[in-house]
């Protein structure tokens, strides 16, 4: 398997995909950690499969990432009823390539799983709505478990378990989350997850030490 090839092939074909002409004209297109490839290709590395079927296998994983964290741009403020409205098909339609995708590889346990990776995120994301959270550390257990529900599934249902160290890959995960997250912040984007940092802030900014408030700050976690 040729590893530097098959990311390649992937991030060409999930170009093409995340591209709509209509779509591409009113709303901001998803963009990717090509990361998340590298780390999908590694972990595939041992099924065996030729460069066109693990291609085909990442490019549908990453769609199922990519429509759960379209939806979280719902939360931008900046967004017209429109764009709203089109940001929520935007993720529908994604959801829908990854269907269209994992079924031309008729592998339907994955399916399935991606299925309940979805369902599990959202019940995760309700969860944090409700919070008051105390304690930084306390947010990003959240996202990790947020960021984790997609590669659990896809780990569990391939049988890739054995040779991927979990604690090592929640973090890697965690990490990416959070540099995305700064880049959005800075095209004044605001997603479900750097809301939480937000809210964090306007409600402990009177409690919270000045070193933790420095960090926040200088990670451009706040407005």
């Amino acid at each position: 398997m040729d590893l530097i090839e098959i990311r390649v092939l992937t991030e060409d074909k999930l170009n093409k995909s995340l591209w709509h002409p209509y779509l591409s004209e009113k709303i901001n297109i998803p963009t990717y950690n090509s990361d998340l490839i590298e780390i999908l290709v590694s972990m595939l590395n041992e099924k065996g499969f030729d460069n066109e079927t693990t291609s085909n296998y990442i490019e549908a994983i990453m769609l199922t990432y990519i429509s759960l964290k379209t939806h979280d741009k719902i939360e931008n403020s900046h967004l017209s009823l429109e764009e709203k409205q089109l940001t929520i098909l935007a993720g529908a339609y994604y959801t829908g390539l990854y269907y269209l995708k994992l079924s031309k590889l008729q592998d339907v346990e994955l399916i399935e799983n991606l299925s309940n990776a979805i369902q599990e995120q959202n019940e995760i994301k309700a969860t944090m709505n409700n919070k008051k959270y105390k304690k930084i550390d306390e947010i990003l257990d959240d996202i990790i478990s947020v960021e984790w529900t997609v590669f659990k599934h896809v780990i569990n249902s391939m049988n890739l378990s054995a040779n991927v160290d979990m604690d090592k890959l929640k973090l890697r995960l965690l990490k990416i989350r959070l540099q995305e997250e700064v880049m959005l912040l800075n095209m004044d984007i605001i997603t479900f997850i750097n809301k939480q940092f937000i809210n964090f802030y306007e409600k402990n900014k009177n409690t919270i030490n000045d070193s933790l408030k420095n960090w926040i700050n200088s990670s451009i976690l706040i407005k």
